[in-house]
């Protein structure tokens, strides 16, 4: 197995356990700020390894991303899949499209900068998902430490590190790669920033839960005001029913609607056809089975095998029983986010298209160049 990596995956597999090690030693003596530091450092380097395993685009929404975002280092505000098509097809499929609207365009800006940066490769593609993940660790330590305490926050950032499934979304094997990995990124974010604010009252909290927010919807729509749902709820929670206690969800609103606003409607002004086709395509989601993607009240508790590993369960449900018995408000707010954030991940990750060809996913990556 060793002798099929090279020496660059060697060298940050290495670097990533020494990292650990670290962490592990100055969280046992009490030295937290340095503890996280190095695990997050570790994260880093798991992530990098992980972006270097395949060196080739993989099969299906890789290959579309790559390529949008290569056509986009020229023309940022012009999302093409094909920007000089040669055959005279009707482009009425996100598979096929000349305008490409099929997904918000904050990851895709990501990738052609990273290409813009260091130039076009697979690495640089995977880049941006290596430090949004980096971003999501240090969130799920804090997020974590302020639920419930500073233990807590470090496994849940350790178990983050090493799942299998985050490892593949960087490299690309697993669909919307880059992209869930941003939009997981920026709500994870959203969230920290939110348990943030509850405990400190510090208002700069608020316009950065506006901030992720609003990016976290550049990514993947409506589902980027996740955050303002587990809000909602945990007003609920704390009996928070008067008009003036609801005032301090208006800022960052205001901040989320800012950034998310302007490219909704300069895509309608700009590509009103394939804008309108892509809104109706995506409000079908709400009332039909898309492309086959059909499943019961129960599918996203079946896909829990796929993202956590068949043991997952047995462990899960004695953590919940235990979390209850410690605070019922303190069980409830980090079912939601589990439970919320993970299902939301989940569906977005399994509601990809399966039914495309070989060829064209060849023809993709040949367009791309690499």
């Amino acid at each position: 197995m060793i002798e099929l990596l090279s020496s660059n995956q060697l060298l940050l597999i290495a670097t990533a356990l020494v990292f650990l090690l670290a962490s592990i030693a100055l969280n046992i003596y009490d030295k937290h700020n340095y503890s996280v530091f190095f695990l997050v450092a570790s994260g880093l380097s798991i992530f990098s390894f992980a972006a270097l395993l395949d060196p080739f685009l993989n099969m299906w929404d890789e290959r579309f991303h790559a390529l949008v975002a290569k056509n986009m280092m020229n023309n940022p505000f012009k999302p093409m899949l094909y920007n000089d098509p040669v055959v005279n097809v009707v482009y009425d499929r996100w598979d096929r499209s000349i305008v490409w609207l099929h997904k918000q365009p904050l990851f895709l800006w990501q990738i052609a900068l990273s290409f813009k940066l260091f130039g076009i490769s697979e690495f640089t593609l995977r880049l941006p998902s290596i430090v949004l993940f980096g971003a999501t660790a240090y969130a799920i330590y804090r997020s974590g430490r302020l639920l419930v305490n500073q233990q807590v926050g470090y496994l849940a950032s350790v178990l983050f590190i090493s799942s299998f499934y985050m490892l593949e979304l960087v490299a690309g094997r697993q669909q919307l790669d880059v992209n869930d990995a941003a939009f997981s990124g920026y709500v994870s974010l959203s969230i920290w920033c939110f348990l943030k604010y509850q405990h400190s009252k510090n208002k700069k909290w608020l316009y950065l839960i506006g901030l992720f927010s609003g990016a976290a919807i550049l990514c993947k729509w409506l589902v980027g005001l996740f955050v303002y749902l587990i809000w909602g709820i945990f007003k609920m929670l704390n009996r928070e029913w008067q008009p003036k206690q609801q005032l301090d969800i208006i800022a960052p609103l205001a901040v989320t609607i800012v950034i998310a606003l302007p490219w909704q409607i300069y895509s309608h002004l700009k590509f009103p056809q394939e804008a309108a086709r892509e809104m109706t395509y995506n409000s079908a989601h709400f009332f039909s089975v898309i492309e086959g993607h059909a499943g019961d009240w129960f599918y996203h508790f079946e896909q829990m095998n796929n993202i956590y590993g068949s043991w997952a369960l047995w462990l899960i449900i004695p953590a919940l029983i235990a979390f209850w018995a410690y605070s019922v408000l303190t069980i409830s707010l980090c079912f939601l986010f589990y439970c919320g954030y993970q299902n939301a991940l989940i569906h977005s990750c399994w509601s990809a298209n399966n039914f495309h060809s070989f060829s064209c996913s060849n023809l993709v990556s040949d367009r791309l160049g690499l």
